[in-house]
């Protein structure tokens, strides 16, 4: 979409606000000077997985990632991908027990439509709108942007009137602190950013035997955070040449062949759309290839993505953290 393609800035805030708990990044920093987390000074050790983690994750593609993946079939991640409204998806699980996926979706799915639950359906759509009939994007621009407005709106409408800025920041706060293992992995990435990599190794490898799509996602902000803190402790492997956000970008398409769902509806690729234009894309794949990444860097990225998944496949996750 063209350059003067502009979304007025209260939207982008809170947009930003809500793939936080994903997307630990520049971003995130700023956030975090307006709400204080709370984090532990290590990751505890995970508890035996609960079946949600364990069973019936899909496989987008069975020759990158065998044996990581178990049987299809309908799991908290597929459930929320598909929620028609995120506001029922967050009534069935807000009472959840707070070390499980479906809370920690639940909490997402509160975080994402912050906005539009906080001023409403209406003045969302006028305000997002607004500016995109005054820009100079083309009529395709304009009906993917569209389209992409009205199907997030839909998703979110039900949470207008059920919360407010202050429960928004509490319950982020809270998320925060969770014992989930989605949660631990954000915790690992704060703590990297915040006082370092001491303690990084362990930490991490706790994580990756989960192959948890969800813990992939958070670690890519680790990993991102790791290499910008001490590329040495990279040097010779894996993501010893990479870019800190090319090996973000590896973690999480690996993740996307580990069952985070990666088409239209992904958090990234619909923050793209609403807050850059960036609406021509299928996946989050297409969207790195077509928008973020050069080829370079995008075939970089790719190699990386396989390596990561061997690395887990195989266990050895030396491949991975070094």
């Amino acid at each position: 979409m063209k350059q003067n393609f502009r979304i007025p800035a209260a939207i982008i805030a809170c947009l930003m606000l809500v793939v936080v708990i994903f997307l630990y990044r520049e971003h995130a920093n700023k956030e975090s000077n307006d709400a204080p987390r709370e984090r532990s000074a290590n990751v505890a050790e995970p508890a035996q997985l609960p079946a949600t983690h364990q069973t019936n994750i899909e496989v987008k593609d069975k020759n990158l990632a065998p044996g990581l993946l178990p049987a299809s079939g309908s799991t908290p991640l597929t459930e929320y991908a598909s929620s028609a409204s995120l506001k029922a998806f967050f009534d069935k699980y807000k009472d959840a027990p707070t070390n499980s996926t479906e809370r920690y979706l639940a909490e997402i799915a509160f975080q994402r439509c912050a906005y539009v639950g906080i001023v409403g359906p209406d003045k969302y759509l006028r305000s997002s709108l607004a500016k995109l009939e005054r820009s100079q994007a083309s009529d395709e621009e304009r009906r993917l942007y569209r389209n992409a407005t009205d199907r997030f709106v839909a998703r979110c409408k039900d949470f207008h009137g059920a919360m407010s800025g202050e429960q928004l920041k509490e319950r982020n706060a809270q998320l925060l602190r969770f014992p989930a293992l989605e949660a631990q992995a954000d915790q690992l990435a704060e703590r990297i950013r915040t006082t370092g990599i001491n303690g990084f190794r362990a930490d991490a490898d706790k994580l990756l035997i989960t192959n948890n799509p969800l813990v992939m996602v958070s670690l890519s902000a680790a990993w991102e955070e790791a290499i910008r803190r001490d590329r040495g402790e990279f040097s010779g492997r894996l993501f010893s040449d990479l870019p800190a956000d090319v090996a973000a970008a590896a973690w999480r398409l690996a993740a996307c062949e580990m069952g985070w769902e990666c088409g239209t509806e992904n958090e990234l690729v619909v923050e793209a759309c609403l807050t850059a234009g960036q609406c021509n894309a299928a996946s989050l794949n297409d969207l790195y290839q077509k928008y973020l990444f050069s080829p370079e860097r995008y075939n970089q990225i790719t190699k990386a993505r396989d390596g990561i998944l061997f690395g887990l496949r195989t266990k050895n996750y030396d491949q991975l953290r070094k």
